[in-house]
Order: structure tokens, then sequence, then C-alpha cells
């Protein structure tokens, strides 16, 4: 049983919408799979308002008008698995779904190019395209649906379609759609009325647009994004009165943006009158006069040149009264964004170049110049339109056969131009104002730890049509780093103090080293260091240094603790008690405790008591207490209590801290202990009667030493489960133990977990973030901040190297900080957000990568892209391929080899191979050449492996001195799809139906030639997809069948590839990924997800299809690893999948075979239980339900899988609700869970903590 759990969400962007849901406020909605997002339009920008999950692919969204109001509601359409329309309204300051619409015909052909809704700008009715020859009509009343009819259209393959407002008394519908005609076909431009009374459609083509074809040339056949058409309303002149015959259509996609205008009302009229008097013609006559409609060219009443590629999203701007032209924003498949504007009065149209933005799938007009781009190959983006240049940077090619002229020149262009005007290009006309950070669509990635500390991260291949792109996603607070002071190395602890205890401003740091402690006194955002010890400090190594309050004072029944200037240094020598001066502005002793039984060894200083441990002592471990007593002005530290602590064999103490659950008391009445020897933590008490310690609780042994202890309750408001102890190891393991009180006051420590952060020992800190939440940091070589968010605790890595230290630190300039000791010195930063995915960009621009290797050795990635160069509407793109090394920090390219005219790279593995002595990083990249289609009957491919000099670990070279030189080359015949490694020593090849095995042999030892040598294949009938190895197994997976494994038996003389065993389901694989070869798990072509194992049936290997479910998107990789490491042992994550929209998923094993046995399959069936009886109580937004979407394409029910998103919704509710009581009790007895809530959310705590 796995469960599976997103780490990162979609963040493709499918389509947009302005809607004005209030009468003052203006919302953008955003689709995304599985998702809408609801915003609303500030004048700081977007302000995020809600998400609301759907259980469907989105493919458009539109704005519903409310007659005679302002306002609007909005309406998505979803298909995949289900067509259905959703529409929205606001319901009590909430976007709510106000009606789900199913758009189901049984035994319909889908459409080729168009599935979209298009709402009338009236807000009287919609047109949904959603089958083959059909349209779905909705009518609408009040921005709410009312009824729906079908239409039959005879338009087969539609590409666009738009309301053309002629007149008002007809719902006219222009079509634009491509017929396979005698000669070709083409792309032709009609329009149909629709009669609401009658609820039909004329067949027959409108009046008010006369059917044209247009030109091939202008517009080839679209393979990709295709055409589109944009209605243009009418606008006036002062001085013209009539704007009637000035409504038209724009034609977008081609090598020229053309318009065509509306027929006049009279001309409308005289052509229904002749159609009424027509006669019944014959079919032969019917036919001819289609072929001469099909035939005939309108000639566009004007047009302007496109000089980029496909257009890709457009959208009309607001008609002001500075330009009262119509102005649309058009975008190309390469993110270039120009402005049009259409004067149809002077029939002529100009063309703008604006700049450069991701490749939009929608834009969206806001107000104010702003637009939003919504893109799937790049960030989405919030831009501002200047009407003045922003740079005189990026500015757009254009083609020299289009004839441009300058800016200048514009306003003296002649005014009846109907060919258009390009104004030529000079810079860049947009500035971005904020980033939606996207990965889709992931093309290969891989999980690495560069660091090798346990921190892993992910990088992507990701983006396309100019955006190409790595990105590196780590999960971690948001760390940012304020400043520096160098010169400062060896510390290892730092304590900022302040000049009164109520005052939050630090003014002064007493900082250590090993040996020495030294002061310094901020000033601003300066150090100066100043004589610690004329100012009462001790010189030697500082243990602990704190504020303290003043000696108590009575004040009724109770003692107060006066504010108080004094501080407190505790070093092995004793405890040293100073004053601050107002006047002075610096320190003065007025005290110390020297006399201690041995060395003080550890120490723990509360508001108003010490307390320190010594060593030396024939008992063991000692404790003392000390306080202040006296009045204000000659406050003296007294020994009040002391004693031995801990069990016989306790050597010395190593750690103390305070136990205090309510922060805001001054005093402590317990005191956690840990000790050399046991590795224990002891619990003490102050035994004011007897004058000693008393141990009232014991933890077991632990694995290292506690070299630090630290208690916190982490939400005030929930002492009683948010109240943790902190021991930091010496092995880089910190171990938490939940506090819990008692009968009789006594407290214990429970629910022990061992979490591991590093491999140096580790540092804890009491912080409070800018929020004022209470937080622990963890300093090691793995920093982490720990905090209680949603009922549990939860960490979050800090992305800060190798942190000795920290503390809380506070001044004017640095507020809510952090004082991290580094070994380099001092360095000041702030937590902006402790749960955050912190994705790093490395822009690649038009080369997109689409596989990549981490090679330890050599510390460096290697990147095989493809590098396409945009070209205009109708040109050939030619694409070619490259492989780069780039360092794996710093991501600055270390070499780069060129590939041949349309050889792209499919796949690249290392190998680690000794040449002659030396040990050398191979490259091995597979490169077939698609060229070798137009004058063969197969593909030509080969395997090029390079090897980069110096080989040498490339952190310490010049980027520019090392290369990647061809080591060896074998050509095949054949598509390389996929490479594999067995065992660092041999590369398995899938070269169209076949696996091949070679080695590599050095040819020529003085010159450290190299030759593939082909040892092993093996032939799978079918076109191999993905190939991945584990251990001496090969997994194979094709589109026709399904998965097979291999074994590799290698000897000294051979090599032999044997069948284990074959899957033959036909399951249109397009992925694989496996944690081991008996752990596997693909990718299907109908976007679902399937696990696999390899077991024994009679004796025989088989391959058993053990689980099934519906992601509902194409799945481009698995690759083993964890990102989070699983804080028990239930839940294991194992894989980590990719989608094409972004998405990064955690499969996660609840049972594994061999491991737990009955209690793992208790747990697995458990969650099984709990998210069928979830189903039934929350059944989302979608036709199918939750359990329907996870079971599309097949008859049975999914298995194998718990969606972890799905059952996590049980911690929104709390114990009381209805919901909560039905989920426990199920639709009968048989259902009911059986166990606690409790337990039930420690459990999905759990599954949180790891994605």
């Amino acid at each position: 049983m796995k469960v599976i759990a997103t780490f990162h969400p979609p963040s493709s962007v499918y389509a947009s919408a302005k809607c004005r849901f209030a009468e003052d406020t203006d919302y953008l909605v955003v689709a995304k799979q599985n998702k809408l997002e609801v915003y609303s339009v500030q004048r700081h920008g977007l302000q995020h308002e809600c998400s609301i999950d759907i259980y469907g692919r989105p493919l458009a969204v539109a704005a519903i008008p409310i007659p005679d109001t302002n306002l609007s509601n909005a309406v998505v359409l979803t298909d995949h698995p289900d067509l259905s329309l959703i529409f929205l309204r606001l319901e009590r300051g909430k976007v709510v779904v106000d009606k789900l619409l199913d758009l189901r015909i049984p035994n319909q052909r889908p459409p080729e190019f168009l599935n979209t809704v298009c709402v009338h700008p009236t807000g009287t009715v919609s047109v949904v395209s959603c089958y083959t020859e059909k349209l779905k009509v909705i009518v609408l009343k009040d921005g709410r649906y009312s009824s729906d009819f079908d239409v039959s259209v005879r338009e087969v393959h539609l590409l666009s379609m738009t309301f053309i407002s002629s007149r008002m008394d007809y719902y006219t519908l222009a079509l634009l759609h491509y017929h396979y005609g005698e000669e070709g076909g083409g792309i032709e431009l009609v329009a149909h009325e629709l009669n609401l009374p009658e609820s039909e459609m004329d067949y027959d083509p409108s009046f008010s647009l006369t059917p044209t074809g247009l030109s091939r040339k202008q517009f080839p056949y679209p393979t990709e994004d295709i055409p589109i058409i944009a209605a243009i309303g009418p606008h006036t002149y002062e001085d013209d009165d009539d704007p009637s015959d000035r409504c038209g259509v724009l034609v977008l996609g081609g090598r020229r943006i053309v318009f065509y205008d509306f027929a006049g009302e009279e001309q409308e009229d005289v052509q229904r009158g002749k159609r009424k008097r027509l006669d019944v013609v014959s079919e032969a006559q019917k036919a001819k006069t289609k072929r001469e409609r099909l035939s005939r060219r309108r000639k566009p009443r004007m047009g302007v040149e496109w000089p980029w590629g496909r257009v890709r999203a457009y959208c009309p701007l607001e008609i002001d009264s500075e330009c009262p032209l119509p102005r649309v924003l058009v975008g190309d498949t390469h993110g270039r964004l120009a402005m049009l504007v259409v004067d149809t009065v002077k029939s002529t149209m100009t063309l703008l170049p604006l700049g450069t933005v991701s490749a939009p799938t929608t834009l969206t007009y806001l107000a104010r110049q702003v637009v939003y781009v919504g893109s799937h190959t790049g960030d989405s983006l919030l831009v501002r339109v200047h009407s003045t240049l922003v740079s005189p940077e990026g500015a757009l090619d254009i083609p020299v056969d289009v004839t441009t002229i300058t800016p200048d020149a514009l306003a003296s262009a002649p005014e009846d131009n109907i060919d258009g005007t390009v104004v030529a290009s000079t810079g860049s006309y947009v500035s971005e104002l904020h980033v939606f950070k996207n990965i889709a669509p992931v093309l290969d990635a891989i999980v690495v730890d560069v660091d090798t500390r346990s921190q892993p991260e992910i990088v992507t291949c990701s983006g396309g049509s100019g955006t190409g792109a790595l990105n590196v996603v780590r999960h971690g607070a948001d760390f940012e780093m304020l400043a520096h002071a160098h010169g400062l190395p060896d510390f290892i602890g730092a304590w900022p103090l302040c000049d009164w205890f109520e005052n939050s401003k630090h003014m002064h740091i007493l900082v250590s080293t090993c040996e020495q402690t030294m002061l310094f006194k901020v000033a601003d955002d300066t150090f100066a260091c100043v004589d610690a010890e004329g100012c009462g400090f001790c010189t030697a190594r500082t243990l602990a240094a704190a504020n303290m309050r003043d000696p108590p004072q009575t004040a009724g029944k109770k003692n107060v603790y006066p504010n108080s200037a004094k501080a407190v240094q505790v070093t092995s020598r004793g405890v040293f008690l100073v004053e601050y001066e107002m006047g002075t502005g610096t320190y003065s002793p007025r005290g110390s405790w020297t006399s201690p039984p041995g060395p003080i060894v550890a120490a723990c200083i509360t508001p108003t008591q010490v307390v320190v441990a010594c060593a030396g002592r024939s008992t063991g471990p000692y404790l003392v207490y000390l306080r202040l007593v006296g009045s204000s002005e000659d406050a003296v530290l007294e020994e009040s209590i002391n004693g031995p602590v801990g069990d016989a064999g306790d050597v010395e103490v190593s750690a103390i801290c305070a136990m205090q659950p309510d922060a805001t008391k001054d005093h402590a009445r317990c005191f956690a202990v840990s000790f050399w020897g046991s590795q224990t933590i002891h619990i003490v008490a102050v035994n004011t009667d007897a004058r000693g310690f008393q141990t009232i609780y014991k933890t077991g042994p632990l694995p290292s030493l506690a070299r630090s202890l630290t208690f916190q309750c982490l939400s005030p408001a929930d002492q009683g489960t948010s109240s943790f102890l902190f021991a930091g190891l010496t092995d880089g393991c910190l171990a938490t133990y939940a506090w819990r009180r008692g009968d009789g006051k006594r407290e214990s420590l429970e629910d022990p977990k061992m979490l591991t952060m590093g491999n140096t020992p580790l540092s804890l800190t009491q912080f409070t973030d800018a929020s004022g939440r209470p937080t622990i940091f963890v300093s090691g070589d793995r920093p982490t901040i720990f905090s209680w968010a949603e009922g549990r605790l939860q960490n979050s890595p800090v992305m800060v190297q190798d942190i000795v230290a920290a503390a809380s630190f506070e001044t004017e300039t640095f507020t809510s900080c952090l004082l991290l000791v580094r070994p380099a010195g001092l360095s000041i930063g702030r937590i902006r957000d402790l749960d955050k995915l912190h994705i790093t960009t490395i822009p690649l621009g038009y080369d997109t990568p689409t596989s990549i290797v981490h090679d330890p050795t050599t510390r460096a990635f290697g990147v095989g892209a493809a590098h396409t160069t945009a070209v205009r509407v109708g040109d050939e793109e030619i694409t070619s391929g490259k492989f780069t090394l780039y360092d794996d920090r710093t991501f600055s390219v270390l070499g780069h080899l060129d590939l041949e005219d349309r050889e792209v790279v499919s796949s690249v593995q290392v190998l680690h191979y000794d040449i002659v002595g030396t040990p050398t990083s191979l490259f091995c990249l597979g490169v077939p050449n698609y060229s070798s289609m137009l004058v063969e009957s197969s593909i030509q491919s080969r395997i090029v492996v390079a090897s980069s000099s110096p080989t040498e670990p490339m952190e310490n070279q010049d980027p520019e001195t090392v290369t990647l030189s061809v080591r060896a080359v074998r050509k095949l015949v054949g598509e390389v799809k996929a490479l594999a490694v067995i065992r660092d020593s041999l590369l398995a090849v899938a070269v169209d139906s076949a696996v091949k095995l070679f080695k590599i042999e050095v040819i020529n030892p003085s010159t450290g030639e190299l030759g593939l040598n082909q040892v092993a294949d093996w032939n799978l009938t079918y076109m191999i997809d993905s190939l991945v190895s584990c251990g001496d197994y090969l997994l194979a997976a094709d589109l026709f069948q399904s998965v097979v494994v291999l074994k590799v038996s290698s000897s000294a003389n051979k090599s032999v590839i044997s069948l284990v065993a074959r899957d033959y389901k036909s399951l249109g694989l397009m992925s694989i990924g496996a944690a081991s070869e008996s752990d596997i798990v693909v990718g299907t072509s109908k976007d679902c997800l399937c696990s696999m194992k390899l077991t024994k049936v009679h004796g025989s290997s088989v391959v058993e299809l053990t689980g099934r479910y519906h992601l509902g998107e194409m799945v481009t990789k698995i690759i083993p690893g964890q990102i989070i490491p699983s804080p028990d042992e239930v839940l294991k994550p194992k894989l980590i999948v990719f989608t094409v929209s972004g998405r990064i998923s955690i499969i996660m094993n609840i049972a594994e075979e061999g491991d737990g046995g009955d209690d793992d399959d208790k747990e697995a069936i458990f969650m099984t239980s709990l998210e069928r009886n979830m189903e039934h109580v929350l059944p989302g937004i979608g036709l199918a339900g939750h359990e329907g979407y996870r079971t599309q394409h097949s008859d049975v029910a999914a298995r194998g899988f718990v969606d972890g998103d799905f059952v996590e919704q049980f911690l929104l509710y709390n114990d009381n609700d209805p919901i909560v009581k039905h989920i426990m009790s199920g639709r009968n007895q048989a259902e009911a869970l059986g166990r606690s809530t409790e337990s039930i959310r420690n459990i999905l705590k759990t599954l949180q903590a790891v994605h």
C-alpha cells in the first residue's frame, strides 16, 4: 500500500479571467490543474482570497456579465475526466460554486482542436464547444444558469469562436474552422445566427459575416497553436456619429493579422429576403455552391504583418479618453508581446512591439495598464505596460522582409494604410511587478545532496518556448541574510545583552572562543570592541550569559521581581555580576561567586535564577542554585541550594536547561539535566525543604551525548501539547520529548523522537520570529527551525550552512533577527517564513533542458538541452542539441559540447572509469539525429562519451580552462530513447525495441582513446520509451505493452541479459521508476499511476499489478529518493513523481514486504478505510467525486494508493464537528474506524511532515 501526497503543487496556468464579483472590487480567477485560485485586484497588486479544489482539468474561464449592473460572475469549463461547467459567484463575501453542469453526451466524438466556452457580451447566453459538430448553448439569467440546449453545426474542425455584435436583435456566433477539401483544405471564417426562442442555430451561414477562406500562405495548417478570432466592437470619433459599419472580427495566428468587417443592416435584410424567395435547389447545386463558397476568399478590409511566431494568447485593452481606438495585446509562442491598435474608420492597423514576457497561455488585462500573464512553460507574471520606453534592452527582432517605421515617424504615417504599419522595436515597454514561480513542464529531474549533509534538493529540467530553465527546489525556512562581520573567526558562542531587562534592544554582545571572551558594543549597524575585563566580565571562556531581574520585593502576598540593568556571566571559574551604567554607556562589576566545589561545566540562567553544574567531586555531578538577594543597589549572588544529581556511573553534567512551560513566569521549579556516562536526561526539581535536588523523571539512554538542552512551549495557548524538551546530541541527531504534567503536578517526558540534523554537534537556541511565534533554532551543519503549526511539531531547514551557535538579536536596525556564529565570523539574518519552498531558477533562454545527471566526483551537473530559434509563422524551426556542464553550487558553466543540427540529447548518464590509472568521470549521451528521417527510412543515433579536462574537482578550476572532449562515439541504427547504468560499469541503451549493453574499453592507452564494445542485447518487440536500472536489474517500459524486468549477469569475459518477468497488460506506459526491482511505479498514457511488484507464481517470476491511481495529468519522471525524512517508520518515502503541470508528489510505502508484518497491514487497511469514509462525507467539486476521479478509465475502483492530500483534510475539522462524527462512524457499523480521533490526527500529522 502506498500514500501519495503533493510536495509542490501544479504551477502551470491554463486559463484566467477578470470578474467583478463585488461592487467595488475586481477579481482574477486563475485556473490550474485541479484548482481555481481567486485573487482580488488591489492597488498594491494581487491579493490571494481563496482556492477552490476541483476534480478535473480546467480549460477555459470566462466572466458572465450581469445585465443592468457592473457586476459579473464566472464560468469554468473543465474536461478530463468529465466535461463540465462550473459556475462561480460571490456569497457572503466568499467565492462559491453556484452550479455544476454535466456536459457529457454518450458516444460523441471530442473536438480535435477547440474546447472552450464563449459568453455573449450581454451576459444572456454562452456557447460551449465540447463535441465535434455539436455546440452546447447555455441560457443565462442574472449572471446564473437558466437552461441549456444542444445545436448542430456543419463546421467539423473548429479552431476558434466568438460572439460578434453586429445587431442587438441577433446572437451571431463567428466560427473559424479547418476544412479538408479536394485542394488540400484550408481555414474558413463563417458565422451562424443563434435563435434562442426556438432553441436552435441556423444551419446556413449568417449574412452578418460573409463566409470566406483564408490564405493558406498566410495561415498554414495549425500544427500546435491554432489561429484565434477576436471580435472588435464599435468605437466613435468625436466628429462621427454613425459607428454601425465599424464592427468586425480579427483573425490572429498567421503571418498577417487581418480584419473582416460585418455587413450593414440593409445588406443583411436584402440577403435574408433573397433566401426566403429561393426555391429548393438540387443536391448537386448545393455541393457546387459549397465549393464556390469555400474557394471564395474575400479580401480583408485591412491587415498588418505579424513578424513573429504563432499567436498563443490575446486580450483587449480598455478604451479610454486618451486612446478611443480598440487596442489588443497579442503574445506569441515565445513570449513576444505587442499591442495592436485597430482604426476601423481609417482602415488601418498599427503593431507596436512591447517586449518579452513568458510564453503566455492567457493574457488578462486588470487595470491601470497592468496585465496578468499566465504561462505553461515559464513563470506567470504581473506586468505593467508603459507608454514610454522602460529599457533600451529587450528589443524584439523583426525579420528584414517586414517593413517597419521608427516610433518618431509614426505620427506622420499614412492614415488610410490598409496594409498596416509595424513600428520598429527600440527596447522594452514592459516592467515586471510580480513573479509567480512555475517549474512546468518538468522534462527530467534528479534529487541530490550537493553538500552531502542529508539536506537533499531537487533539480528539474523545465520550461520551453524561450524560457528553458533549471529549477532548484528546496524545502525550508525563508532566511534573509542581512549583515556579516568578517575577521572574527573561531567563536563558539554569542550572548547579546540589553541595557535593561525589559528593554528588547540589545546594546552589547558577549562572544567567546574556546579560550577567551570578548565584548562588543552595538552602535546601529557597527560593532566596536570594548574592554571586557574592565567592565567586570571574566575573560575566560563563557558558558552562559544573560540579563537578570533585581532581587524580589514584596507586593501584597507575592514577590515581584523589578526591572534591572544587571547581567550575569558564567565561566568555568565562577559567576560574575555586572550592571549597565547609563551615564557611561558600559558595564561595571557588581560582584561575583567564585567558590564552586569544582570546575563549572554547564549553566542555565533564568530571569531570577542561576544554576551551574560542577565537576570534580567524588560524589559525582553536582548542582549549585544561585539567586540575587538584597536590595537593587547592593544585590549579591547567594548560593541557596546545592546537591548531587544523577545516578551511579554518571561522570559529569553535559547540559542543563530550565523547564518553564509558562514563559511569562520568571522562576523555574524544575530543570532538565543530561549526563556523561549514562547519556540520559533527568528532570530534577528544587527541593527547598531538603535544600537539594530531587529527580522526578528519567529518560532512557540516548544514542550519544546531549551537548545542548532547551525547553520551550511553542504555543502558549496550548501548553499541554506544544511544550517540548529538545536535546542536541554530539552526533548531529536531535531528540525531542513531549512534556506532560500528570497527577500531582508531576512532569514526564513522552513520545520520544530522533531526527538526524547532520553530523556535527548541535546547539539549541530559543527564538521568537517576526510574527511573535516561539521557535527553536538548531545550529549545526544542517541548521533547522522547529515550530508549532497545524497542531503538530514542524521543522523547516534554513538555507545557511555551518552554524556553530545562534542567539536572538534585536536592535533598531535589525529587528526580529538571529545572530549567527559561523567559522568565518558573525552574521545577522531574519526568518521571513518558516514553511516555504525555495525555488532558484537558472534561466537558459532558448535552450530547453531535456535531461540531467549529477556527478559528485567532479561536483558538476551534466545537462542535455535542445536549442531552438524563434521563427516566424510558417518558417521551419530547426532544433539542435547541446550538452553543458554546470558547477553544482554556483551553476556557472564549466564546459559545453555542441551537437549537429537536428540532433538532440535524449538521455544522459555518468560512468566512472579508470583510464590508465586515472579515475575519470565519463558523461554518456544518447543522441538521436532526426534529420536522417528526411533521407532514410529510420532514425540514426549516436552514443557520445565525453569527459572534462582537467579531471580534478572543478570547484577549484577556472571555468574558462575546463573543456569537454569526446572520448568515444558509437553509431546506431534506430532512435535512442533512454540510457541506464549497471553497477557503474556497463551502459544499457534502449534503441527502438532493443536493449543493448555496452562496455567502455581503452583503445589507445597513450592517448586515452576509448571505445564502446557491445557485449549483449535483448529485443522486446515494441518500441521502448523508458529504461531504468536497479542493481543488476533493468526495467523497461513500452507504450503498447507494459513492464519488462531484465537481469544483467556479468563475468570477466561476457555479460548476458536474461528475461526475469514480463507483464502483457496494455497500459500505455509513459514513464517508469522503481525503489527496487520488486517495487515499481509507472505512469500511463491515461494519466494514471500504477504500482507493480516482482513476485513468484507457481515457481515463476511475474510482474503483478498491485495498485492503480488516476492522477489526472501526464507523469514525465519517476525517481527514487526522499526530500524530507520521515519522523517514524509508519510512512517511508520511496519515490518522487513529476508531471507536466509542475506537480511534485511523494510516494510513501505503508507496508513493505518483510517489514512490520501484520502491523503494517493494519495501518494500510486503516488508511484505506479512512479514505473511503471521507469520500462519502466530502464529495468535493466535480461530477465524479473523489472516488470516481481516482478511478477514471477503469471498471474497478482505485486501489493500492491512498490520496494523502485528501485524507489530510480530516485535520481541518475539530472533534465536535458533525463531519468528523460521520467519518468516524461510516455508513454502517462495519465501516466504523474504531480508533480515536487523536490517533488519526497523529498519523496524518506524520504524513504532513513528510511533504
